[in-house]
C-alpha cells in the first residue's frame, strides 16, 4: 500500500463491508515493513473472492480520495 494509507482505517472499512484483512506485519518478527495487507482466501467460493475484490478496490478508492482531499483543504 502507498504509504498514505493507513492500515488501520483500511481494515475497518473493509470490515465494514463484510471483508477481514490483517496487517502483513502481523506475520513479522521485528521491524520489518508494515503497511502492506495479508489476505486469505483458501475457504472462499470464487464468487465471494471476486466481491472480497471489489470491495478492497472500492476501499483502497475511497480511503485515496478522503486523502486528497484531505490535502487539498490543508492547502487552502
Amino acid at each position: 500500500m502507498p504509504d498514505d494509507i493507513d492500515i488501520k482505517i483500511f481494515q475497518k472499512e473493509a470490515l465494514k463491508k463484510g471483508v477481514a484483512v490483517i496487517s502483513g506485519s502481523a506475520f513479522y518478527d521485528g521491524d520489518e515493513p508494515s503497511n502492506f495487507i495479508r489476505l486469505n482466501f483458501s475457504n472462499a467460493s470464487h464468487e465471494n473472492i471476486k466481491r472480497g475484490i471489489i470491495v478492497l478496490k472500492e476501499t483502497y478508492e475511497k480511503i485515496i480520495h478522503e486523502n486528497r482531499a484531505k490535502k487539498m483543504v490543508n492547502c487552502l
